[in-house]
């Protein structure tokens, strides 16, 4: 695998392969909430729609993992996505468990290309290095960058890709994928490139 069949691959088993040990487990995490969540969309009932944002923000630390626990508990009161549970209460995530939540996934939505899109949007291309300068953190592009990711919103991205461009940074792939119509997801690999996370 190279970086253009990368960008090119639907093939979830060869993207997750060709990863090596490149990814941490804080994005594994956050790949496979936005992949669930994102299939879940039209059915996901709001207390495992917050112990998914409660899962997330574990994976950042702001959260105990008791707390996710507890969540996980009332979702398994109260609905049958059972998989969800599971997901909640992991405490390491790897590439086997992305694939494995992908594959439970599909009883409730088949379309594998969109969960390499949310493989792609969290960690970005593994083989190809993106640059980034400490001077274009600039406080308006940090202020932008850390509510859009706290938020978990983002429509002003582009506005982001604006603010990082007038400090300097002329990384194609970076301020294309901020411009991008997305999807985004927390854990966004330009979003972590500008805010230092790994």
């Amino acid at each position: 695998m190279d970086a253009d069949g990368w960008d090119a691959s639907d093939d979830l088993n060869k993207l997750v392969r060709s990863t090596g040990d490149r990814v941490s487990s804080r994005r594994w995490r956050l790949a496979t909430i936005a992949a669930s969540r994102d299939a879940r969309r039209h059915h996901l009932p709001p207390q495992a729609a917050d112990a998914l944002s409660l899962a997330e923000r574990l994976a950042d630390g702001a959260v105990e993992a008791a707390t996710v626990a507890d969540a996980a508990r009332v979702v398994a009161e109260g609905w049958r996505g059972t998989e969800l549970v599971t997901l909640l209460r992991l405490g390491s995530f790897t590439g086997t468990v992305f694939i494995n939540s992908c594959l439970v996934l599909v009883a409730v939505d088949a379309d594998w290309p969109r969960r390499a899109t949310w493989l792609r949007e969290v960690i970005g291309n593994p083989f190809r290095w993106v640059r980034w300068e400490d001077d274009w953190l600039t406080p308006t592009v940090h202020t932008l960058a850390a509510d859009a990711y706290a938020r978990g919103q983002f429509d002003g991205l582009p506005i982001l890709a604006d603010a990082v461009e007038d400090a300097g940074c002329d990384n194609p792939e970076l301020l294309a994928h901020l411009r991008g119509p997305g999807p985004h997801a927390r854990g966004c690999w330009a979003l972590d490139v500008i805010l230092g996370k790994s």
